[in-house]
């Protein structure tokens, strides 16, 4: 069996039990996140969702596919809180890096992995993993954090969760996400109404006004509680899909913060 490359942490059962409900995570961001795909792509499909963390977009995708295996490291028991009453769903837990097609019960035609390869500790060995599980002619689906346009979560945001954040309980983190939450919604309903697009983040904050507060909240104490993030530019999300097992693929950024992109497997 393959070494394993990412140890358990525990912040992300912590975060996935306190972001339990279906507003935390609402569909209609995933579909974002997927596009260009959409629904159709799991229709009556074999699908893997890599680092399903709460479920909830397990949940969502078991509406279309035949199967769903829902994989995570360290959420697989809060999965099951959310997933276990669905009896096309299986919970699996294992590192995306290293976790076999025969542990899983053979390839799948749809992977997808939303927002979790830039916290796995070797997200290029990941990415290739995740492509072995697929079959051929199926599709793997990846959102990520870009590097482009991150320069508040890298060289803010990163220094002081590393050197102070990391040591505090979730509850006082969460506190905090909501009073950083509240004057950054001031600044959004105010400032950011003005056509001024060089203001950090601009894109992104402006779609954050159809959000609940509490989902802005959610996104805040994501980039504090989060042990490990490793934001992917775009020379190295085109390596990934430059690969020999890559037949096309598509990449878009997505509100000038991340990357949404497809490989088809060979």
């Amino acid at each position: 069996m393959p070494q394993a490359t990412q140890r358990a942490e525990r912040e992300w059962a912590e975060q996935w039990s306190l972001l339990h409900t279906d507003t935390d995570q609402p569909a209609e961001l995933f579909l974002e996140w997927i596009a260009p795909n959409t629904p159709a792509v799991f229709a009556g499909a074999r699908v893997l969702d890599a680092g399903c963390g709460g479920g909830h977009h397990s949940a969502f995708v078991a509406k279309h596919a035949r199967e769903l295996v829902a994989l995570d490291l360290n959420t697989s028991e809060v999965c099951k809180a959310r997933l276990g009453a669905l009896s096309n769903v299986k919970v699996r837990q294992g590192d995306l890096a290293c976790v076999t097609a025969d542990e899983l019960g053979g390839p799948f035609d749809v992977v997808y992995s939303i927002g979790v390869l830039q916290h796995t500790h070797d997200p290029d060995r990941s990415f290739a993993n995740l492509l072995g599980l697929v079959r051929p002619g199926g599709k793997l689906i990846v959102w990520v954090y870009s590097k482009e346009g991150n320069a508040v979560a890298r060289f803010l945001v990163e220094p002081v969760r590393k050197l102070f954040l990391r040591f505090l309980p979730r509850s006082v983190l969460w506190g905090l996400s909501w009073a950083i939450t509240i004057p950054a919604l001031v600044a959004v309903h105010t400032v950011y109404r003005l056509p001024l697009r060089f203001l950090p983040l601009y894109d992104y904050l402006v779609r954050s006004r159809t959000l609940t507060v509490r989902k802005v909240a959610g996104n805040v104490f994501d980039k504090l509680n989060a042990p490990h993030t490793d934001f992917v530019s775009r020379e190295r999300i085109e390596r990934w899909l430059a690969r020999e097992e890559v037949k096309e693929s598509s990449l878009a950024p997505h509100l000038g913060v991340s990357w949404r992109a497809t490989a088809v497997r060979r």
